[in-house]
């Protein structure tokens, strides 16, 4: 399954992101049928982790569905070299 935000950018792992105005990066997009979907009961949607940026002690968020959660914003793309 692909993941692209409200403004159509593909998400992916890593990304920069705003979450309900607060600073968070994307830190898993797990994919429908896996594991790991299965493990934290999206086996049929997948879906995306955010978790806080700036928090002490992060939580995470995983959303089923980005196009329509319109409190997720992509800031930018993790720059590996």
């Amino acid at each position: 399954m692909i993941f692209r935000y409200k403004s159509g950018e593909l998400v992916l792992e890593g990304d920069a992101v705003t979450l309900a105005g607060r600073i968070a990066y994307v830190g898993a997009v797990i994919q429908p049928g896996t594991q790991t979907a299965i493990d934290y009961s999206c086996n049929e949607t997948g879906g995306v982790f955010i978790t806080d940026a700036l928090s002490i002690r992060p939580g995470w968020v995983l959303l089923p569905s980005t196009e329509s959660a319109e409190d997720l914003l992509f800031v930018g793309r993790n720059e590996v070299s």
